[in-house]
């Protein structure tokens, strides 16, 4: 779990927006989960 993030926009680093853990824990939630329909192996071909 990240303990804190930085959203740099545009390359402009001096303007960069601070994410504590509750706010990085609260974006995390928000996200959708996608799972693969094959693994990764299979995705490679090797199983």
């Amino acid at each position: 779990m990240p303990q804190f993030g930085f959203w740099i926009e545009q390359g402009r680093a001096l303007q960069a927006r601070y994410f504590g853990p509750g706010e990085i824990n609260g974006l995390l939630a928000e996200q959708k989960v996608v799972r693969p329909v094959k693994t990764f192996l299979e995705y490679a071909g090797v199983g």
